[in-house]
């Protein structure tokens, strides 16, 4: 019989255990002296929060890098091909891009080419930025995240200024080229 198996009295309760419960474990542990100072217990602990918090940094590393990966991938897609129809779900839908064939072709060469320059710009300055608070507290990384994902949505959205502004530029109000 190996000692993990041989019967306990609990001086506590007088109840004897097999010993083979995780209670009966940390009590032996405990009174053989090895419960002062560090623990199993708390080294355990401290390498599951270590875990935890390198595990929430990868998943905010993720997170954050989707919207440069999505314009870079849209990016290329639209400067390279407009959808094939102008229509109301896919694509850059504004009244001005949307009048005619030929404007709905030049609005979204014209975003594509916006989103894959700063998709491209984004990307490793967001990788940098998250190597910046790797092993810090998952408050600062998920803050830090965070606000990331808010800096790369203002050229994400922003880029509708300049692309409404060429079209103005390069056609009329009824969508004929200047």
């Amino acid at each position: 019989m190996s000692s993990a198996t041989l019967p306990y009295t609990d001086r506590d309760s007088g109840r004897q255990d097999s010993g083979t419960s995780p209670v009966t474990f940390r009590k032996r542990y405990q009174r053989n002296g090895a419960g002062s100072g560090t623990s199993c217990a708390c080294t355990n602990r401290s390498l599951t929060r270590g875990f935890v918090m390198v595990g929430f940094w990868i998943f905010m590393l993720i997170m954050v890098l989707l919207i440069p990966i999505t314009m870079i991938v849209f990016g290329r897609m639209f400067s390279n091909k407009a959808p094939k129809d102008i229509n109301y779900i896919f694509g850059y839908r504004t009244k001005r891009s949307m009048m005619n064939m030929e404007t709905w072709k030049f609005a979204h060469e014209y975003i594509g080419k916006l989103w894959f320059i700063c998709g491209l710009i984004l990307l490793p300055l967001s990788v940098v930025v998250m190597v910046l608070v790797l092993g810090k507290e998952t408050n600062t990384v998920g803050t830090v995240g965070g606000i990331l994902t808010i800096v790369q949505m203002i050229p994400m959205i922003g880029a509708i200024i300049p692309t409404e502004n060429a079209l103005k530029n390069h056609f009329d109000k009824f969508g004929r080229r200047r």
